[in-house]
Parts: C-alpha cells; sequence; structure tokens
C-alpha cells in the first residue's frame, strides 16, 4: 500500500459510516453507536477535517473513543477527536500489544455510558 493510501481508505470509511448512520440504516435500537478512533501519529490527509468530522460524529450521538498508540501522537488532534470527559474517552497505549486489555476497558466504559449497566 503507497503513502496516502491508507489515509483515503480511513476517510472513506469513516465517510461511509456516517453516511450510513444518518440514513437510520446499521444502527440498532438498543445498543449505542461507537466509533474507535485508533492513532499512531497524526492526520496526514484532509487533516483540517479530522476534528470537525469528530464533532459531526459526536453531534449525531456517537460515543466517540480516541486511542493514541505510542510516543508519536499528535495530543490536541486526540483531544479533538475524543468526546468528553478525556477521562472516559481518551486512551493512550504504548504499543499494539495493549489493544487486547483496552478492548474490554472500552467495551464497559460502552455499557456504562450508554446505560448505566452492563451485563459483562
Amino acid at each position: 500500500m503507497k503513502t496516502g493510501d491508507k489515509e483515503n481508505l480511513i476517510h472513506l470509511t469513516f465517510s461511509s459510516f456516517l453516511s450510513i448512520l444518518l440514513l437510520g440504516g446499521a444502527a440498532r435500537d438498543d445498543a449505542p453507536d461507537v466509533m474507535v478512533v485508533m492513532t499512531d501519529g497524526a492526520s496526514t490527509w484532509e487533516n483540517r477535517s479530522t476534528i470537525p468530522e469528530a464533532v459531526l460524529a459526536r453531534e449525531l450521538d456517537i460515543l466517540v473513543f480516541a486511542v493514541g498508540i505510542g510516543p508519536s501522537v499528535n495530543m490536541t488532534e486526540l483531544r479533538g477527536i475524543a468526546g468528553d470527559p478525556d477521562s472516559h474517552y481518551l486512551h493512550m497505549i504504548s504499543g499494539f500489544a495493549d489493544l487486547v486489555d483496552l478492548q474490554k476497558k472500552l467495551a464497559n466504559y460502552t455499557c456504562v455510558l450508554s446505560s448505566g449497566t452492563c451485563h459483562t
């Protein structure tokens, strides 16, 4: 994959995700809409739209989690992507191997933030 292809794919996926939600075709009534954005750096393609698109997602009542992986993360951008408060929606991990533990934490936050209870 060439440089730039990855960013284009991510943008296409994100735009498609929002389009589906706006049309109401993918959402289940009994489950929250959740988006997890993971990065090990900063946006390189259409970076001016990264935060505004995350804000749009939050305005559509999507729970937006932002995960920074490693030491090269643009924290300003990550904070702009994550919902508030950062203590729930912004997470930093040292490497990709830590995603396994974080997955459990995010699943629990999703349950608690959407319904106040969790079935785990």
